[in-house]
């Protein structure tokens, strides 16, 4: 089998990130500011680290988002078909069609249409806190199919932020998805040449041991039980 390795990019609140994988790695980051985003790139990407586990494993690179302390915010994900992942953190409201607009952008110029989408939110009601449900979200960014969506409330009762990892592991769009407590996680910060920390392509273990390395369950991240409805 060949080996495996996975670049993570997360994606603080404000934030929108594109990441591919593949024989030609890359990643590109937009810091919501007053007046537009700030844009970086870099190409050469040295969170690269060896994964074991992923269903139907292949050669190269796979691109990885997680999204730290979900709580009241929005994680939002796009696998395009592709394989590329756009994705952006909705911290509250006033920031969701910016944000969302933006994303919508990237996935038009990528032209390869939407394979799957997921949203992770703590779901306290039917409106949330930071903007539309999932299915208006996707409707904002123009999907119909399968939305699929993660209640980080399920994850912690009390109101404490969550990670959240997503994993491409088959076709149409599919990812694996996990989550752990986000006072349980280690970020990596030192990943991208760039003077601007929140720049940066970073990678995100378990504060006791990377998951990457170790089998037990104490130390991994947790599988999160997905819902998903088709959105037309």
């Amino acid at each position: 089998m060949p080996e495996v390795f996975v670049m993570k990019l997360l994606l603080d609140e404000g934030q929108v990130g594109v990441i591919t994988g593949g024989d030609k790695p890359s990643a590109q980051i937009f810091n919501s500011v007053a007046n537009g985003f700030h844009p970086t790139t870099n190409e050469e990407l040295t969170t690269m680290v060896p994964i074991d586990g992923l269903t139907q494993p292949k050669a190269g690179e796979v691109p990885v988002v997680g999204f730290p302390n979900v709580n009241s915010c929005q994680g939002v994900l796009c696998v395009l078909k592709d394989g590329t992942m756009v994705g952006t953190h909705v911290p509250q409201a006033s920031d969701e069609a910016r944000l969302l607009q933006k994303m919508k952008e990237i996935i038009d110029q990528n032209g390869s249409g939407i394979d799957s989408m997921y949203v992770a939110s703590r779901n306290r009601s039917q409106t949330q806190e930071t903007g539309g449900t999932p299915q208006e979200k996707a409707q904002m960014l123009g999907f119909t199919g399968k939305l699929r969506t993660f209640d980080t409330g399920v994850a912690s009762k009390q109101d404490q932020g969550i990670y959240v990892e997503f994993t491409p592991v088959g076709k149409q769009g599919q990812c694996l998805v996990e989550y752990k407590k986000d006072k349980k996680m280690h970020y990596e910060k030192e990943t991208l040449s760039t003077t601007d920390a929140k720049n940066r392509v970073r990678t995100a273990v378990s504060k006791y041991e990377s998951r990457l390395h170790d089998d037990s369950n104490a130390t991994k991240l947790h599988k999160a039980s997905v819902k998903s409805r088709t959105v037309k």
